[in-house]
């Protein structure tokens, strides 16, 4: 599955265990994950998207509101997003 985002704009992903790719324009540079109801990995490269989120995609745990978690994703060709269940992530590109 693929999410297509705007920048500038706050939008729901929902997240699973399998990774939700993320469409985005060529000048984002920055994800910003606003707050999650459940873990969230973040999976970066082409050869990753298909995989599942295990050792080694980065971990940054359950975003609470008021703590968001920015991550430069410019050097990144494919970006999506995964789930330690099944929830929804607040996210925002830049």
């Amino acid at each position: 599955m693929a999410t297509t985002l705007t920048p500038g704009v706050e939008a729901p992903v929902t997240l699973a265990t399998t990774v939700e790719l993320l469409t985005v324009p060529s000048s984002v540079r920055t994800l910003v994950i606003w707050e999650s109801d459940v873990g969230v990995y973040v999976v970066t490269g082409a050869a990753d998207a298909a995989a599942l989120p295990s050792t080694g995609r980065r971990h940054v745990g359950t975003v609470t509101a008021g703590s968001p978690i920015e991550i430069d994703i410019s050097a990144y060709g494919a970006v999506g997003l995964a789930g330690t269940g099944s929830g929804t992530a607040r996210v925002e590109v830049r």
